[in-house]
């Protein structure tokens, strides 16, 4: 009984902690295919946690980009002027195409 006790709680605090991702990956424009410098790269839990939002980073003169979080479930969103917004996981996803918002 005592062993299991314990074992439940360990298990507990297991799944009571964060997750950590950490990621990376280049935006392109989709057209050129040239890296798009200064791409911000929004990351948000899609879990309503207290934290829901990390800091944006941005892409570097080559596209790059790098990220860390402590989100069980994320999205991201790649914004830049006069393209349109790109959403995406970091699971299925580590090279963005940017589209030209023809509207603009």
């Amino acid at each position: 009984m005592r062993h299991a006790l314990l074992l439940s709680t360990i298990l507990l605090f297991l799944s009571a902690c964060n997750c950590h991702h950490e990621g990376s990956g280049y935006v392109f424009n989709q057209t050129s295919k040239q890296p798009i410098a200064n791409v911000r790269i929004d990351v948000y839990s899609t879990k309503p946690w207290k934290d829901t939002i990390s800091p944006p980073i941005y892409t570097d003169a080559n596209g790059y980009f790098e990220y860390q979080h402590d989100f069980c479930y994320d999205m991201l969103i790649a914004s830049a002027p006069g393209f349109i917004n790109f959403i995406f996981s970091d699971v299925d996803k580590d090279t963005v195409y940017l589209e030209y918002d023809s509207e603009l």
